[in-house]
């Protein structure tokens, strides 16, 4: 069986605040009815002067087939969301490694992205 996992960061290290960015992230997927359970905020440990963990990447566990597209549509929801105030550069890393960024919510970008998810499931 093929890893369908992916794995969601901001492409921008210096975004601010990325641990409330990719926290809204991940609850706005994991509110999405095909996605509900299959994503999880990734912890980085705490760095001296933090208090806990913070969030830095968002797990899906299947973006295979219909999942691939409801990952998708729910992923540029919340770009077009923050578009309106900020620019978010997303990196979307596969189960294989493989991995594309994605820095627009525009229909070109999406279809680039499902094309992206689906070439990981051959």
């Amino acid at each position: 069986m093929t890893d369908s996992r992916v794995t969601i960061e901001l492409a921008d290290e210096a975004d601010d605040p990325a641990d409330e960015l990719l926290r809204g992230l991940a609850a706005d997927l994991a509110a999405h009815e095909d996605l509900s359970g299959a994503v999880r905020g990734v912890p980085r440990p705490p760095v001296p002067g933090e208090q806990g963990a913070v969030t830095a990447a968002v797990e899906v566990l299947n973006a295979a087939g219909p999942y691939a597209s409801a990952l998708v549509g729910a992923v540029f929801g919340w770009l077009t969301e923050r578009a309106l105030t900020r620019r978010v550069r997303l990196r979307v890393r596969r189960a294989d490694g493989a991995e594309t960024r994605v820095d627009a919510p525009t229909a070109a970008e999406a279809e680039r992205l499902l094309r992206f998810l689906g070439e990981g499931q051959g």
